[in-house]
């Protein structure tokens, strides 16, 4: 199996819980926060001005709005109601974009919500329905080989397949929950081992050690995460020796 040329190094940022200013240059694409589940407007903008000098490809990243919790928990919400929020969040991102001149890139949902609107079926496609009408250009980060994937497929939706590098996985695909020891890959040696691993081999070892098929188009990398920065600067310099274009197009 040969071996990707090219690899989308995504991360989770403007969400003031990591150095994105540091971390925002070692990326191709950026999933910044849009000020619910943790943030602000002004943070917002700032990060994507940022992305913008560094002409990184700039996507919204809409949450819960339950900062207490960093939108990682899920909450007893209705689809309408997240369909709203999601409305509201993704009209601010896009005044904001809009007043700096820069182009919404891509979409991926945060946290709780990420799993639910990748693997709900009837969630995934009313987004998707809403999508392909109001953001019809716009690109999605689905979860690789979720049902999100397919969905968004068949609706005419860009997609791209997203793994993680600082994530383990259970056996079923679905990430581990970070209630569960040894979910978050902390160590920069063992996220590089991850990637090498989904970018040689298209696969990755689950927490229970079984080894799971997995074609990714793009890899996440945690804004939060303490080692964030060590991580993308192994990934980058393997990837330089290993003739491996980190690019989002």
């Amino acid at each position: 199996m040969a071996t990707m040329t090219k690899l989308d190094l995504n991360g989770d940022i403007g969400e003031q819980a990591g150095d994105d200013a540091a971390l925002l240059p070692l990326l191709s694409s950026a999933n910044i926060c849009c000020g619910s589940h943790a943030g602000n407007t002004a943070h917002t903008l700032a990060t994507i001005t940022l992305a913008q000098q560094h002409q990184i490809a700039i996507g919204a990243h809409p949450g819960y709005d339950d900062r207490a919790n960093f939108g990682r928990l899920e909450l007893n919400l209705s689809n309408k109601q997240i369909l709203d929020s999601l409305q509201q969040q993704l009209a601010l991102f896009t005044t904001l974009i809009d007043s700096v001149g820069a182009t919404m890139h891509h979409i991926k949902l945060h946290g709780a919500l990420y799993h639910r609107g990748n693997h709900q079926v009837t969630l995934a496609e009313q987004i998707c329905a809403w999508l392909v009408t109001t953001y019809p250009n716009c690109m999605l980060y689905c979860q690789a080989q979720s049902p999100l994937v397919a969905i968004a497929t068949a609706h005419g939706l860009s997609i791209k397949q997203e793994g993680f590098a600082d994530r383990r996985y259970l056996n079923s695909g679905l990430l581990a929950p970070r209630t569960m020891a040894g979910s978050c890959i902390a160590e920069p040696q063992q996220v590089l081992t991850q990637v090498q691993q989904m970018v040689e081999q298209r696969s990755v070892t689950t927490i229970n050690g079984q080894q799971l098929p997995l074609t990714v188009d793009t890899l996440c990398l945690h804004g939060d995460s303490i080692t964030a920065l060590e991580s993308a600067q192994n990934i980058h310099r393997w990837c330089a020796n290993n003739n491996i274009v980190i690019d989002a197009n």
